[in-house]
């Protein structure tokens, strides 16, 4: 193989690439359109699905604004005097008509059920 082939090969390959993970899920962020009495518990919920415990704390956020939702770590033991845990970083998404919690290093998904979403780009 000439070494402009080999280039050419490369690049192909590269393009190809970038194009298959670029595939659109047909998820679009969104926010809650209309908070109403529990919402925030069905997030919590999703939430505490996603990363995988009994009980989440949610980080400061209007979830009216913003489509990105932390959950804090969880808090210090009694023998502890800090930590080096991250909150979670979970993105609100809407899929079709439902809307879901998504976390984005694993893909997981989790229906919000009863709740009401808009796409972030969306006039309320």
């Amino acid at each position: 193989m000439s070494r402009e082939t080999g280039v050419w090969f490369v690049c192909a390959t590269l393009f190809a690439f970038a194009a298959a993970c670029q595939t659109d899920s047909g998820a679009r962020p969104a926010v809650l359109a209309d908070p109403q009495p529990g919402t925030l518990d069905e997030v919590r919920r999703a939430a505490s699905v996603l990363v995988g415990r009994a009980r989440v704390e949610l980080g400061a956020g209007d979830l009216q604004r913003q489509s990105v939702v932390s959950v804090l770590p969880p808090p210090l033991g009694p023998h502890e005097t800090h930590s080096l845990a991250r909150p979670d970083q979970l993105n609100i998404v809407l899929m079709g008509p439902r809307c879901y919690l998504v976390h984005p290093e694993t893909g997981q998904a989790e229906g919000l059920a009863g709740i009401d979403c808009r796409a972030l780009n969306e006039a309320p």
